[in-house]
């Protein structure tokens, strides 16, 4: 028997089918129709209705995408760099600008001070005719290429006090099809009848929210300006405006903690390009042009407390290793030490985590405030991050990698007995001697690290270490290279101009090299290598960018290791204490109550410029290197103060400018890190109670013990 066909059993089978049917076409077409129509919405929304006065999702087809850059906080989310939004003018076209209309934008920048109408008027007619320079440009190009010209535009002025809401009010007057009359029957009659007039324009879209009229001062001044019929006459009442000026907004780049860690931040130009500092290392990520590498994690591994300003979603975003409060003190100590001690060139000072090579905080000065031109010197030379591309020579804190080496080397052991006679002899023309010509005597290598003696030095190099093992040294503590720090324009020193086998070098150069002395290193060189001595000789990557942030995604920088066993474990034990030995007897302005210190001083000669070969008769670098707790580091500080004044009581010497900056940086941090106090025997005073008092300065002497003459 054949299958029944339900169809043929019912006379409503062909209905029942059809309306079966009917159901299937409605499943699948109502849904695919309102895709459409939802498609058509969207295209209607992307097409028509972009000109929104929305700050995070406004566009303009007719002008070029915003530049906007990402935010940098420090490491617990403090704001440091951020886009901030105005309103500025641009002009559309070209060749189309009565100077009326000039006249009504400088008026409104700069109301009724004629001298400052003037001086924008001037700045104005620039800008106009650099612009024209660049169309004519773009028309030329274009004819070469066989193609259309594309339009040329520019910022011509900013309206730094006009709120932000003001401006949102104008924008959506413009954006709406207002003119210029009809603000001004706004403004001027003050009537119902007016803002009724104004809305009927606006009926396609909804009344404009008039409550932004009241929003902040400036409205009103605007409106007075843009209504100036003294400032129009011979204009038609029909004046447009916006016609020749558009009102649009643009992101300026705002460091919201003034000059607070300038060097390191950098700076923008007029063209939002980064000149230094993380704007110029990042300038890509900022900017959103580089995305983050595969191995990225989920936002939330930053803790939320940190995550105030971050993610931006104006590009990459990210987060220093500096603490702001850190950075803070040291700005502040180095400040007070350069007045105190009458410091001439200012000084630099870094804080690095010795653990991870993390830079806690940098700082030089004279600094400057970014965004702020005026803060800039005459010739920029305050814009300048001395810390990684300023050379100098070091003087005595190199002492502590030449013992390092020789130590390491099993060349020279710490009790080994030399004979100072105040003098070193490397043939018959090049004599070393120690400052002031002072004589030791019998002492050990610890005493002459300690005293401080470059003729010991000299004669540890020459005649124990050798060139070739010296040198390898040297460049294993990185000081032939660039550190790789994430920062711009970084320099590599002139090491590699000093070593065997090149013409420039002899073996002089050897013995001056050990005591710090014809060599040329920066600051973040020195202090990286003597951060592996405190670091159980592993040499870090120095690093001022912990997270790097791309919507709500994290890269983070984890902790590397450049070199490992640049020396052994046990030599940076032995060098340690030596270093310790250092402070407690020979400079304890450096002590930090509470804690046992490792450190070196060194007060350099300064390279005479204009005498090839010689020294500056009165100007040298004061500086002081060091980490604490001795036994457990936490921190690493590297002092340099450039040019202290020989007149004063306390002379030009490390150990009297330098070594106290470093107690008063090092023992506010330890506190504001919570470091407990490590509290051998000498923390306590006579009473046997844990003094917290800064130590006493040496005598003063006429002389110092470190200097490398």
């Amino acid at each position: 028997m054949a299958a029944s066909d339900p169809t043929s059993q019912s006379p409503l089978g062909d209905d029942l089918f059809a309306g079966n049917h009917l159901r299937i076409v409605l499943v699948f077409a109502v849904p695919a129709l309102l895709a459409i129509l939802v498609v058509l919405r969207l295209v209607q929304f992307q097409l028509v209705l972009h000109n929104t006065q929305d700050i995070d999702s406004y566009t303009d087809r007719n002008l070029p995408e915003f530049d906007t850059r990402g935010v940098i906080t420090d490491i617990h989310g403090g704001l440091l760099a951020s886009d901030v939004w105005s309103f500025g003018f641009v002009i559309p076209r070209l060749g189309t600008m009565p100077p009326a209309y000039r006249d009504v934008v400088t008026h409104l920048v700069a109301g009724t001070d004629r001298a400052r109408r003037n001086e924008l008027n001037a700045r104005l007619r620039l800008e106009l005719d650099e612009l024209a320079a660049r169309r004519q440009a773009e028309i030329d190009a274009a004819r070469s290429s066989d193609r259309e010209p594309q339009p040329v535009y520019a910022w011509v002025l900013l309206i730094d006090d006009l709120p932000l809401a003001t401006g949102q009010y104008l924008r959506a007057l413009q954006q709406r099809g207002a003119h210029a009359a009809d603000l001004w029957d706004l403004h001027l009659t003050g009537d119902d009848g007016a803002l009724r007039r104004l809305e009927a324009l606006l009926e396609d879209t909804g009344p404009l929210d008039t409550s932004l009229a009241d929003s902040g001062p400036g409205l009103k001044e605007v409106m007075d300006s843009l209504g100036l019929r003294n400032t129009l006459d011979g204009t038609s009442p029909d004046f447009d405006f916006f016609r020749h000026f558009q009102l649009e907004l643009q992101p300026d780049r705002h460091y919201v903690q003034g000059a607070l860690a300038s060097h390191v931040l950098g700076l923008v130009n007029a063209d939002r390009i980064g000149a230094n500092g993380i704007e110029r290392y990042y300038q890509k990520f900022l900017r959103g042009e580089v995305n983050l590498p595969r191995s990225t994690e989920p936002i939330s591994v930053i803790a939320s407390d940190a995550r105030r300003y971050i993610p931006s979603y104006m590009g990459g975003d990210l987060v220093l290793t500096i603490d702001r409060s850190l950075q803070h003190i040291v700005e502040q100590e180095l400040r007070d030490a350069i007045s105190r001690y009458e410091i001439r060139k200012g000084g630099t000072v870094i804080v690095m985590d010795t653990r991870t090579g993390a830079i806690l905080a940098m700082a030089n000065l004279p600094d400057f405030e970014p965004g702020v031109p005026e803060s800039l010197d005459d010739s920029a030379t305050n814009l300048t991050n001395l810390a990684v591309t300023a050379v100098y020579e070091p003087g005595s804190t190199f002492k502590v990698l030449t013992m390092a080496a020789a130590i390491d080397a099993e060349a020279v052991r710490p009790g080994d007995v030399f004979f100072d006679d105040g003098v070193y002899r490397i043939g018959e023309r090049v004599v070393f001697r120690n400052s002031n010509d002072r004589v030791a005597g019998r002492v050990t290598a610890t005493e002459a690290l300690s005293l401080s003696l470059n003729t010991i030095m000299a004669e540890i190099a020459v005649e124990h270490i050798g060139a070739d093992t010296f040198y390898d040294y040297l460049f294993d503590f990185g000081l032939g290279e660039v550190t790789g720090i994430d920062l711009a324009h970084e320099f590599n020193g002139s090491l590699k101009d000093k070593h065997p086998g090149l013409p420039s070098w002899n073996i002089a150069d050897l013995g001056a090299n050990s005591f710090g002395q014809g060599i040329n290193l920066t600051p973040i060189q020195m202090i990286n290598a003597v951060n592996a001595l405190a670091n159980q000789g592993d040499l870090m990557q120095p690093y001022v960018v912990q997270h790097r942030i791309n919507g709500d995604y994290v890269n983070s920088f984890a902790p590397t290791v450049l070199r490992p066993g640049v020396v052994k474990p046990e030599t940076a034990a032995t060098i340690t204490e030596m270093m310790v030995q250092t402070v407690e007897k020979e400079v304890t302005a450096a002590q930090v109550p509470g804690f046992k210190v490792a450190g070196k001083t060194g007060t350099a000669q300064v390279p005479d410029p204009d005498r090839i070969g010689l020294y500056s008769d009165n100007e040298v670098i004061a500086s002081f290197v060091g980490f604490v707790p001795a036994e457990d580091p936490r921190i690493t500080v590297l002092v340099l103060l450039y040019n202290p004044n020989p007149d004063t009581v306390l002379g030009p010497w490390g150990s009297n400018n330098a070594a106290p900056l470093f107690s008063r940086i090092a023992g506010r941090s330890l506190a504001y890190l919570n470091v407990p106090p490590d509290c051998h025997p000498s923390c306590y005073g006579s009473s046997g109670v844990l003094s917290t008092t800064a130590p006493a300065l040496p005598s003063l002497l006429p002389f110092g013990n470190e200097t490398d003459t």
